[in-house]
């Protein structure tokens, strides 16, 4: 359980430590400061953008799931996947952004998918026999 644990959190602080970590880098190019906040940013070449590093990044904290948990590693990113769908909405919702849900949708509907993806990834390279059907 521990173990368990420790693989969906461990994962969630990877995939958040590179996404914000991402996010200062496209600030700091396009803003030319680190300071600012990207999230800002409504055109749409942004939101693609926002997107696309961000189902990265979930499916790279997917990986690193399902690397600490070993049993059912797809299993686990997708719980990781499914508590970072929550934190994600709940932060649309807290940052006011609820009138843009057009922009967040396309990442919350590909946040599970991403993450399974990563842990599918990760489970194929420990070798699991069942990596492409071990969710029960």
């Amino acid at each position: 359980m521990l173990r368990s644990v420790t693989a969906v959190v461990t994962g969630i602080f990877v995939l958040t430590a590179t996404s914000f970590g991402i996010e200062a880098a496209i600030a700091a190019v396009i803003r030319g400061t680190a300071s600012g906040s990207a999230a800002s940013s409504t055109s749409a070449f942004f939101d693609a953008t926002m997107t696309a590093y961000t189902l990265l990044c979930v499916a790279g904290g997917g990986y690193v799931a399902a690397g600490i948990a070993r049993r059912a590693p797809r299993s686990h990113a997708a719980v990781m996947g499914a508590v970072e769908l929550l934190f994600t909405v709940g932060a649309m919702v807290q940052l006011g952004q609820a009138g843009r849900a057009a922009a967040w949708l396309p990442g919350i509907l590909l946040m599970i998918p991403a993450a399974v993806a990563g842990g599918m990834i990760r489970a194929r390279q420990m070798g699991c026999a069942d990596a492409a059907t071990e969710i029960r």
